[in-house]
């Protein structure tokens, strides 16, 4: 088994969160933002929280809370959130360099303590399901091979094996996480909170809470009921700035 130096890395615009639309420009000198009435993402519960209003203040998140409940300050600029959801941006972060396919011949006791190590120590793993995907059934013709390989990931998810979705993942990858049993909110997390919890930069990053990071993926559309969603990016906020073609 080998591991890599770890990094962190906020996610703006790379394969796996692609700006839907034109060449952006950016907002400044804004004195406060207010997203409202919009879905979002609690990374912490893993679930979807509807109807809320997020306020920035500078590159910090001021407040989150129900629409009703939660107060925009005057002169705050406003985003009308209607039918979409905000996600915290989705962090870079390595796990261990593993070949997971010969784990997946292994007899069930033998799994069993791969499994118990795995999740003892807390090592995080970031299958390449599309390359093995390309390699056993595409090539190989090997498509039983495969079918035991999503079994695994579902096994070790499903164990508490942290499982990281890595941010330059295709949209075939995520579907393929999905295929493997693991649900649309379990990758959501594992971009997000997962992620920065790996890479111990959760007090900052990796949810929506007051006194985090502002940076925050703005979704036109419901990646909790279509994982293809994410790649439907209508605006970026990073460090508490808009890159957007329609603000001005």
């Amino acid at each position: 088994m080998r591991f890599r130096t770890p990094f962190l890395c906020i996610v703006a615009a790379v394969p796996l969160v692609m700006l839907h639309g034109v060449v952006p420009r950016s907002v400044e000198n804004v004195p406060s933002i207010a997203i409202t009435d919009v879905s979002l993402f609690d990374a912490d519960l893993r679930q979807m929280r509807r109807s809320m209003t997020v306020v920035l203040r500078g590159d910090r998140i001021l407040a989150v809370g129900p629409d009703r409940e939660t107060t925009v300050p005057a002169g705050a600029h406003r985003i009308d959130g209607r039918g979409k959801t905000l996600l915290p941006a989705f962090v870079s972060a390595h796990a261990a360099d593993q070949d997971l396919l010969p784990l997946a011949n292994l007899n069930p006791a033998e799994l069993s303590r791969f499994i118990a190590v795995q999740k003892g120590w807390q090592i995080a793993i970031a299958p390449r399901l599309v390359q093995m995907e390309q390699e056993l059934v595409d090539e190989q013709q090997d498509e039983p091979s495969f079918e035991r390989l999503l079994t695994l990931v579902r096994k070790l998810h499903h164990a508490g094996v942290p499982i990281i979705v890595k941010a330059d993942s295709s949209l075939r990858e995520l579907e393929l996480y999905e295929k493997a049993g693991v649900s649309r909110l379990d990758i959501l997390y594992g971009a997000t909170l997962g992620a920065a919890r790996i890479m111990n930069r959760d007090d900052q990053r990796g949810s929506i809470q007051r006194g985090k990071l502002a940076d925050l993926l703005l979704i036109d559309g419901a990646p909790d009921r279509h994982i293809a969603d994410v790649h439907k990016v209508a605006l970026v906020i990073k460090g508490g700035q808009i890159t957007n073609p329609s603000v001005h």
